[in-house]
């Protein structure tokens, strides 16, 4: 195998596949290393094998990356692919498992997250889904079981701000409550699964602040605390 490039840094070497006059499609690969007893009676080290670490297009005047990059695992599946533009993601970067079951999808705008991404639990029944702006999460985060949705988490430029919602694994609601800049405040809702009312807290600033409220199936109120930043009030 003709190696024709290296990459210091990484220690990886490069076989340049493919070229026209801007671009270069470059191999990248790690090696395999024995020690092997030469005629001197010393060891020395012997390339025994060739991996295959990943592969892409680069500006051929600056190698900056160009186009699309696949990464691989030693035993030859994919682990990630995305496209560059002029050395930054831009598009969907899709991650793979070692046995090849994709894990995850992921909108890049210009190196940082922007748009959806999907992210598929190992149970592989489990999956949530995000919103990005400018690497930080802005939209509802949410969380799906069997297909069936079980938490809407609301987020504002990376704080949570906005109504949560959980669902039972049915899809009715089982609770509800507000996120302000970051921290519990207002009231939390807890259902029965006929949807009637069954909790009701007053928060402010993550604390219970007023009353806690519990009701019983019939709507009648059953018990009642009252609290003032987080502490019970008993008198």
């Amino acid at each position: 195998m003709n190696f024709m490039c290296n990459d210091p840094k990484s220690g990886f070497i490069g076989k340049i596949v493919d070229s026209t006059p801007e671009l270069f499609h470059i191999k990248w690969y790690d090696q395999e290393i024995d020690l092997e007893l030469n005629p001197h009676g010393s060891f020395e080290e012997k390339v025994t094998k060739y991996i295959l670490y990943c592969e892409g297009i680069y500006n051929r005047h600056n190698l900056q990356k160009n186009g699309l990059h696949i990464y691989y695992y030693p035993n030859g599946n994919k682990k990630e692919e995305i496209t560059y533009m002029n050395g930054m993601k831009n598009g969907i970067q899709i991650n793979y498992d070692s046995n090849g079951f994709i894990y995850s999808k992921t909108t890049y705008r210009d190196d940082c997250r922007s748009g959806d991404q999907v992210i598929i639990y190992s149970d592989k029944m489990t999956h949530e889904r995000k919103s990005y702006v400018d690497d930080m999460l802005h939209g509802y985060n949410e969380i799906y079981y069997s297909g069936k949705i079980k938490v809407k988490i609301p987020y504002v430029y990376g704080i949570k701000h906005g109504v949560e919602i959980q669902y039972d694994d049915i899809g009715r609601e089982t609770m509800r409550y507000s996120w302000i800049n970051g921290k519990i405040s207002g009231v939390l809702n807890e259902f029965y699964p006929s949807g009637k009312l069954k909790l009701i807290i007053d928060y402010k600033d993550n604390q219970v602040h007023g009353n806690i409220s519990v009701y019983n199936e019939e709507g009648v109120l059953i018990g009642q605390k009252k609290f003032r930043d987080g502490i019970e009030i008993t008198s």
